[in-house]
């Protein structure tokens, strides 16, 4: 993208922004911080991270409240702890879980949105989520199969009922100019290490007992049946057509939300399980199915929903060995994390600790008054920051965003279930404005990177406004993410490692901010 000298689009000013080449062009609308505004012309960039392990010099970059996005400070050690610091120590030494890590959703509401902006622009918010060092480093895709309610109708691949041979399956042109230009743009900027998995939100009408494929219900017949091996095959065919256009499906989850398929009226595309349901679905069609098709070994998610249903839905299936020994991960979706405790997820773990989990869906503004994008708004990336750091610290390995792109209104989405997005699209002015969300999502997939290892961290005394988790990188940089809820109060901290005597990183941690400390 051509760059133009920086000019601000809007009187809203705050020295420091960002101390990027290219920093932040801020926007404020009504909330309680700014958007960063992308164009044709002039588009933000990041300072580069530049910290070499154990050197004593280290980088603290910080977003905030008041404005700041990535704002970079070298940290060089000190020997002492200042009267007002707070220490907060990690041991490198003692390891929790892998980091598989974070990512979003390409839905056809995330293509069209990109469809509507000039290509060069379409093409940046791809590099801007999936490059790294220069972008985010986004390392996963969600894929809907078929359609969701983030699409303009229902559609299934295979629409012909009776068709248990599924010889008439084929892609749609949702897929062919929604979805795989992206992902393919996607792996060019991860060096093709973007892992893709997909997820079914509905099998065909003719296939459920509804005959809808909006609505709950489950498949026709038992579960080791003609409408369940087709429903399996399902999943072959589509894993193949993706495969054939240069797409390498990673992993599938078996369905998205299966509780709503409770609901026959559930307002968009649904279908029914339970986890004996799932436990059997798996071990006796789709397990062995994938397993038979696929050298590579697609990976099987289970549950795929709020973890209220933990660890019950783990414990059904994975008491089962034969069911077990296809399960590679545990889905999640964080819906339910303000009245479902996180200790279901340190439960889930300790029993089982061979099956990671991974959330797979998250977004803002889904819930209250309030639907749809809240542009600049803070407290929803305070709430991403607060839910990501909570799952880390028990014990889940990677965090996704849904939509990656939506537009002003939300959308779009058939039956108006708008919600935010990290980034929104203005196609009107060719434009479009990364969110808090954006830069609360990527102090951490641009800081923890994939197969890092979550390591102990404590304060020395406790302080409910601040939360943190610690890691250490495969290149050996030590990351420390740290949150500061309070709304007027800056902490110092001084961070050491507990392997080394009597050296500290000593930072400042502004009011309303999220800090990602590397060294």
């Amino acid at each position: 993208m051509r760059l133009r000298p920086f000019v601000f689009v809007s009187v809203y000013l705050l020295v420091g922004y960002c101390s990027a080449l290219n920093p932040c062009a801020p926007r404020k609308f009504n909330q309680d911080s700014v958007v960063c505004v992308c164009n044709t012309t002039y588009c933000d960039d990041f300072e580069p991270i530049g910290v070499v392990p154990n050197s004593g010099v280290g980088a603290q970059f910080t977003s905030s409240r008041d404005g700041f996005r990535f704002m970079k400070t070298n940290i060089t050690t000190t020997n002492s702890v200042p009267a007002n610091a707070v220490i907060l120590s990690f041991n490198p030494t003692v390891r929790h879980q892998k980091i598989f890590g974070f990512g979003g959703a390409i839905t056809d509401a995330a293509g069209i949105n990109l469809n509507s902006l000039p290509p060069d622009l379409a093409d940046n918010v791809i590099k801007q989520y999936y490059s790294y060092p220069n972008g985010i480093g986004y390392s996963t895709a969600r894929i809907p199969i078929a359609s969701c309610d983030f699409s303009t109708h229902p559609y299934s691949y295979s629409d012909v009922d009776g068709d248990f041979n599924l010889t008439n399956f084929n892609l749609t042109t949702e897929d062919f100019t929604l979805k795989l230009p992206y992902l393919k743009k996607a792996l060019t900027y991860t060096n093709s290490t973007v892992r893709f998995f997909g997820s079914p939100w509905s099998a065909p009408g003719w296939m459920k007992e509804t005959g809808l494929m909006r609505g709950g219900g489950p498949l026709k017949g038992p579960v080791n049946g003609q409408y369940y091996q087709t429903w399996a095959n399902y999943f072959v065919k589509f894993i193949q057509a993706y495969m054939n256009q240069g797409i390498q499906i990673w992993g599938v989850t078996l369905q998205n939300e299966p509780n709503t398929g409770r609901a026959l009226d559930f307002p968009w595309q649904t279908m029914y399980w339970n986890a004996s349901m799932q436990r059997d679905f798996l071990r006796d069609l789709l397990g062995p199915m994938l397993d038979q098709n696929f050298i590579w070994g697609v990976k099987k998610i289970i549950l795929d929903d709020n973890r209220g249903n933990l660890p019950d839905w783990a414990d059904t299936i994975l008491a089962d060995p034969n069911a077990a020994k296809f399960v590679d991960m545990i889905g999640v979706h964080w819906y339910e994390d303000e009245t479902k405790p996180a200790s279901n997820l340190n439960d889930t773990y300790y029993k089982h600790p061979g099956v990671p989990m991974l959330y797979t869906e998250a977004c803002a503004g889904w819930e209250g008054d309030e639907r749809y994008p809240l542009l600049g708004n803070w407290t929803r990336a305070e709430q991403y920051a607060d839910d990501i750091l909570t799952a880390l610290n028990n014990y889940v390995t990677g965090w996704n965003d849904w939509n990656i792109v939506l537009d002003v209104p939300g959308g779009p989405n058939w039956v108006g279930n708008t919600v935010d997005s990290s980034i929104i699209v203005n196609a009107n002015t060719s434009e479009y404005y990364k969110q808090p969300l954006f830069f609360a999502m990527g102090h951490f997939s641009r800081f923890v990177r994939p197969n890092a290892v979550r390591v102990n961290s404590q304060l020395a005394s406790s302080n409910p406004s601040l939360e943190f988790a610690s890691f250490v990188n495969p290149d050996n940089t030590r990351v420390t993410v740290i949150l500061n809820k309070d709304d007027s109060n800056t902490y110092k901290l001084a961070v050491s490692d507990v392997t080394k005597t009597s050296v500290y990183y000593v930072i400042d941690v502004p009011p309303k901010s999220l800090t990602s400390l590397v060294v």
